[in-house]
């Protein structure tokens, strides 16, 4: 569609163990019986579209000012390393392009972890905070992982950012179009149901699958699943969905936390088009 544009917002980095993105790996043989352990750096990310019609769209939110101290479980603070610089947060960033949260007219969010969640503060009582789209089946699965036990030590949620006040849901479900030309498309696997979109611009068409595929490593041929997965059939499902995608419309797959392409593309305030 002409005038869609989209531009990349880097918000930060994460490190940790290899096996988080990529289940199996480095793993152990008969020649080589305790292999090392492989520490990896992999962006976050949130993208901005500028819509002719729709006004600025968002998607994903970035990390949470404030992720560095006790909203981390136990479990965070041992096995993930946040580089996370103020300039990484949703607001600064907006302004690298002239906007602040409350220029946003529509705010979708792929899926309720931790790094694309964090900055629904943002958005309390704006806007964009009254209408969040996502899917209802990601949402509720975070619900009861955040609530269902307390104690529960884990590295993927965080409680506090699923009741942020000011923010309304817009729980959908299945592929529907949600602005001429971006289209979202159900994913499950990394959880029951990841948004990512499918997005129509003048000369090419662009996919941002999130983390239903973290990296071109993941993504194959041959596919490398990662360690994090909610439903290992769903994974396979959605690879062969995406791909049909990619072939019919020859499409652009970009990634959510490939750190070699991340360092290819062009950052905000520059706009594909």
């Amino acid at each position: 569609m002409k005038g869609i544009a989209y531009t990349i917002l880097p918000m930060g980095y994460l490190e940790h163990d290899e096996a988080i993105s990529y289940a199996g790996k480095n793993r152990g043989t008969v020649e080589n019986r305790r292999p090392q352990a492989v520490w990896e750096r992999v962006p976050v990310m949130a993208v901005l579209f500028r819509h002719p019609t729709a006004g600025y769209i968002l998607y994903d939110t970035g990390n949470c000012p404030g992720d560095e101290g006790d909203r981390l479980s136990p479990a965070m603070r041992r096995d993930i390393l946040f580089d996370v610089k103020r300039e990484d947060f949703l607001d600064y960033r907006l302004s690298q392009v002239g906007l602040k949260p409350e220029d946003i007219d529509l705010l979708i969010l792929s899926h309720s972890h931790h790094d694309h969640n964090g900055g629904l503060g943002f958005f309390s009582h704006t806007k964009a905070g009254q209408r969040v789209v996502t899917y209802e089946a990601d949402y509720v699965n975070a619900l009861r992982e955040t609530h269902q036990d307390y104690d529960k030590e884990d590295y993927v949620f965080i409680r506090e950012n699923m009741h942020v006040p000011g923010i309304r849901y817009d729980l959908i479900h299945g592929d529907q179009e949600l602005a001429e030309g971006i289209e979202a498309i159900e994913l499950p696997g990394h959880t029951p149901a990841v948004l990512g979109l499918l997005v129509h611009l003048e000369r090419e068409t662009v996919i941002f699958p999130s983390d239903a595929v973290y990296t071109a490593q993941n993504y194959g041929p041959p596919v490398l699943p990662p360690g994090i997965l909610y439903d290992s059939l769903g994974f396979q499902r959605s690879i062969e969905k995406l791909r049909k995608l990619q072939r019919k419309y020859s499409a652009k797959m970009i990634f959510p936390h490939d750190l070699a392409q991340f360092e290819s593309l062009k950052k905000c305030p520059y706009f594909y088009e």
